[in-house]
C-alpha cells in the first residue's frame, strides 16, 4: 500500500495499518471472510466489500480499485469499518 501511487494520502498508511492492529485487537483474530458485494462503476471502476469475521464482531473492508486505459488495475481507497450492522439493514 505504501508504493501505490494512486492512494491519496500515501504517508498516512502507517497510521492505517496501527488501526487495522487495533481493531484486531478489539475484536479478536480473523477467523474467515467472504465477499459481500462487487459493484462495476462502467467497465474501469470497481468497488468491492468483504465481510471479515471476528470473535466479537464482523468488519467491513471496503476497496475501490480503478483501471487506467491501458494499465494494470490500481487501489485506489481502502477502509474498514465496524458498522456491518447498519450496512446489512435494507431500505
Amino acid at each position: 500500500m505504501a508504493s501505490n501511487p494512486t492512494l491519496s494520502d500515501p504517508a498516512s498508511v502507517p497510521e492505517f495499518v496501527t488501526n487495522i492492529q487495533k481493531g484486531i485487537e478489539v475484536f479478536g483474530p480473523l477467523q474467515g471472510y467472504e465477499l459481500y458485494d462487487l459493484r462495476s462503476v462502467g467497465t474501469r471502476t470497481l468497488y468491492i466489500t468483504y465481510l471479515s469475521y471476528h470473535p466479537r464482531k464482523p468488519l467491513r473492508w471496503q476497496f475501490v480499485f480503478y483501471s487506467p486505459v491501458g494499465a494494470e488495475w490500481k487501489l485506489l481507497n481502502l477502509r474498514f469499518d465496524d458498522t456491518v450492522e447498519q450496512s446489512l439493514i435494507p431500505d
